[in-house]
């Protein structure tokens, strides 16, 4: 029953506030459901049922995306796009606290999905934003624990700053490259570069 609880959860904070015209959800339900679960009998499997909804969405990610062919008058405003931001938000903000491998994996693919052609030179700009965010937040972590993948992102995130055609996405997939360099954090140098004008 707690598996169910779960995957309604997800579903009900990733499209919700979608029907309901709003664009952005809360700040923290998951997370804090998540932690006050934590050291319950029922936990591992209200965690598996998070992971089977995001695994879920994650599936429909081209759709989502609006990669797929869908109504002509369905822009980035759409439905579908906005439950991808809620997918992005929720999962990235689950990351923060949990560093199980579903949820770590997730990640992964994510900046697999995102960092890669067709959709590199079709990113928007709060995708790159979500994913330095994250990466300032729980890089050294991944870093620490993840250190296979944590490289295959370096690789990555490389060869993604070469093969963006967009300007300001190549800028901001090169500060992830120099914040691999030094741990995940703004050193002096690299603030003076990117945030002065």
């Amino acid at each position: 029953m707690a598996k169910y609880v779960g995957i309604f959860i997800v579903k009900y904070l990733v499209e919700d506030c979608c029907k309901n015209n709003k664009k952005y959800l809360k700040k923290g339900i998951l997370s804090k459901l998540y932690t006050s679960l934590f050291n319950t009998a029922i936990f591992k499997y209200f965690y598996n049922g998070i992971i089977l909804s995001f695994e879920r969405y994650f599936e429909c990610k081209n759709k989502l995306r609006n990669l797929e062919e869908i109504k002509e008058e369905e822009e980035e405003n759409s439905f579908y796009f906005l439950v991808w931001q809620n997918f992005i938000f929720l999962i990235f903000e689950l990351a923060q606290i949990c560093n199980e491998e579903g949820i770590i994996n997730l990640i992964f693919n994510i900046f697999d999905y995102l960092l890669n052609e067709p959709v590199l030179n079709s990113l928007k700009i709060f995708e790159l934003e979500s994913i330095l965010s994250l990466l300032m937040i729980i890089g050294h972590r991944l870093e620490l624990d993840y250190p296979l993948q944590t490289d295959e992102l370096r690789i990555l995130l490389r060869n993604a700053s070469l093969n963006s055609t967009e300007c300001w996405a190549r800028k901001m997939i090169l500060l992830m490259v120099e914040l691999g360099a030094v741990n995940w954090k703004i050193v002096p140098q690299i603030e003076e570069f990117y945030y002065t004008l």
